[in-house]
């Protein structure tokens, strides 16, 4: 019997493939160009579904083809693992559902030449054993893009609604946090932990930081040996302060002293 009753249940959500972390407000943003976007399906067809599937429909392909958005269809086994998804070329598979039950399902899409605004998303639902009845389903799909100026020190990110530009003079990360999101940088980037640096080592650490915290963020992205460096300092910016100025023997700070001395001086040289 076909499925019927095809919902999608609040906006499509952009999640970093690196962490699997929702991007603020679930906004695409084309400055990080590939994410997997997340979509939630919902039965409101008054009875259970049997196990379906949904793909992005012809139009709803066009259109994103239009706004400079490509759309990579199948999985890796470790990408469907860690979204609990399976997929049949460009079909991902949802199980059975039940009355008003929903399942998030995610596409790969890269935005990195995509057109700043709002786009239509369209998907098509089926019961494999009635393939032939489809049933559509749309949202809106909301793309920013974010860049930075070295001269002016600032951020300014685009949308549908206008542009924000922000100045910071100063920013603070949790430390733990942000050695999580360094290990998995390199996780990703697959180089090995850190050991014990080098004082040369780490005079080369200091000056690419310090050329990422006065400006020269862009250039270390087209460094295709910063790519992870470059990722991390996206996602927390101001938390590269300690490295700027910390040891060479550990990542950590000797003493919350010699933390604020180094803020203090970061500081001055931001001034």
């Amino acid at each position: 019997m076909a499925i019927s009753g095809l919902s999608i249940t609040g906006r499509p959500f952009a999640l970093w493939p690196a962490t699997l972390q929702v991007m603020p407000g679930g906004v695409l943003d084309a400055g990080f160009g590939r994410f997997f976007v997340g979509v939630l399906i919902t039965n409101n067809g008054g009875s259970a579904w049997p196990a379906a599937e949904v793909h992005l429909s012809t139009r709803g392909r066009q259109i994103l083809a239009a706004a400079g958005i490509s759309v990579g269809d199948g999985l890796s086994a470790g990408d469907g693992a860690a979204l609990n998804q399976t997929a049949s070329g460009e079909w991902i598979s949802i199980p059975a559902l039940a009355n008003g039950a929903s399942r998030a399902v995610y596409f790969k899409f890269d935005v990195s030449k995509a057109t700043v605004g709002a786009h239509t998303l369209e998907i098509e639902g089926r019961d494999p054993a009635v393939p032939a009845t489809l049933l559509k389903a749309s949202t809106s799909l909301f793309v920013s893009r974010t860049t930075t100026s070295g001269t002016q020190r600032a951020l300014s990110s685009v949308c549908d609604k206008g542009t924000l530009t922000a100045a910071p003079t100063a920013i603070t990360m949790d430390q733990e946090l942000f050695r999580r999101v360094l290990a998995r940088a390199r996780a990703v980037a697959g180089t090995p932990p850190p050991g014990i640096r080098t004082a040369a080592e780490t005079e080369r650490v200091r000056q690419r930081l310090k050329a990422v915290l006065c400006g020269g963020l862009d250039e270390l992205l087209r460094d295709s040996r910063g790519v992870a460096a470059g990722a991390a300092a996206r996602v927390g910016l101001g938390r590269a302060q300690h490295l700027l100025h910390g040891s060479h023997r550990s990542a950590r700070p000797d003493s919350d002293s010699g933390w604020e001395r180094g803020l203090e001086r970061h500081r001055r040289d931001w001034k």
